[in-house]
């Protein structure tokens, strides 16, 4: 009797910490800091320099169906500034994309941290503007097809929250009728709901 008690509470364990190990949030949330490198694309023989480093930030929301997969919604925001060849009436040229991505990202998720992989489509807006002392003028607007390829890793600090140590993408942008590149390196705060 004795060996058949002690028989069924180590199952009633082992089937609790089973549990335990697979479980995985429902809901995850990410938002923190976007350093990127932009290509402006056939436009970019207008100023100087046509490819720049700019800084914003990152949101992300994903659904979860299993603990490998998450079902991602991602958009980017970045700012910065240029100048144009030659001089026109505009001192400064103001730039501002947003890329709105989805699709799915791989995860292996383990005690410590969870590493993860995406193959993500989507639209980049890329917006110009000319300023000159309080005037300014929209030079260009333009939405363009955009796909992202990366990954990173998130490290846990409790069960609702983790730390994204990294996350690094490479984004071809279709612009004007080839291919642009843009990279982004991302880092911020993940919080998780919904335990299944």
């Amino acid at each position: 009797m004795r060996t058949r008690l002690t028989f069924v509470a180590a199952m009633h364990l082992l089937i609790a910490l089973t549990a335990q190990a697979q479980e995985f949030p429902r809901w995850e949330g990410f938002g923190g800091y976007s350093y990127a490198n932009i290509d402006l694309g056939p436009q970019a023989g207008l100023f100087s320099p046509g490819a720049r480093n700019y800084n914003g930030f990152d949101l992300a929301f994903s659904f979860n169906p299993n603990r490998n997969i998450r079902l991602l919604a991602d958009v980017g925001f970045q700012f910065g500034k240029t100048t144009a060849i030659p001089p026109p009436m505009f001192t400064k040229i103001h730039l501002q994309s947003t890329e709105a991505l989805l699709g799915p990202q791989f995860t292996l998720r383990k005690r410590r941290a969870t590493l993860f992989a995406n193959t993500l489509a989507g639209v980049t807006n890329t917006r110009l503007q000319g300023q000159s002392g309080t005037f300014y003028e929209d030079l260009l607007r333009r939405n363009d097809l955009t796909l992202a390829f990366g990954g990173g890793l998130d490290v846990n600090v409790t069960r609702m929250i983790a730390i994204r140590a990294f996350q690094a993408e490479y984004l071809p942008v279709r612009r004007g009728g080839s291919w642009e590149t843009t990279y982004t390196l991302n880092a911020g705060v993940v919080l998780r709901f919904g335990f299944h």
